[in-house]
């Protein structure tokens, strides 16, 4: 039986058959417990997803292709419905999935209501929300410590996290100016 190559090819991230797709689950184990996640790509699907640790859904650049989607509960929910959109890749790590999900907080905490749909459905252990963030503040793969953000990055993610909060970033930027 012939062995796995481990020499990286010039270029190359990583070694052909640890070429895949990358998910991210970072949520309290008692949630995922409940939620059960698990990712697709063009049907190709992970186990449920560890907690804390990337999982690579071993795969290559010719299958990377069409939907991203989850299993949540049971249920699949389309993430991305068709690849192609965000243009051609260059290697199947560029498919980055990350789920989320923080301890909720007491009612009165909320700042608004996408928050508060978020955690209270979390409460329930019904709820996923993913948001699609471009990686132009480059953090990378994995877990970031907001500690280590740069004053630009910073930036760059509350300009594309506040819509989704429903937060208008012109007014914050104006009342700290």
């Amino acid at each position: 039986m012939a062995e796995f190559s481990t020499q990286l090819a010039p270029d190359e991230v990583c070694v052909p058959c640890q070429r895949g797709n990358k998910f991210l689950c970072q949520m309290p184990q008692e949630m995922q417990d409940k939620l059960q996640l698990r990712g697709f790509v063009n049907g190709k699907d992970t186990p449920i997803l560890p907690v804390g640790e990337v999982h690579t859904l071993i795969n290559n650049k010719e299958e990377s292709i069409n939907k991203v989607e989850l299993m949540i509960g049971g249920e699949k929910k389309t993430l991305i419905k068709d690849l192609s959109e965000f243009g051609e890749l260059k290697q199947p790590e560029e498919i980055k999935v990350f789920i989320g999900a923080n301890e909720p907080k007491p009612p009165q905490q909320h700042r608004n209501r996408t928050e508060y749909a978020m955690q209270t459905t979390a409460l329930q252990g019904t709820g996923v929300f993913a948001f699609e963030i471009v990686d132009s503040a480059g953090l990378g793969l994995g877990p970031v410590n907001k500690s280590d953000l740069t004053p630009e990055q910073k930036s760059i993610l509350g300009a594309q996290l506040a819509p989704i909060f429903g937060l208008n970033i012109t007014k914050i930027k104006d009342a700290y100016e």
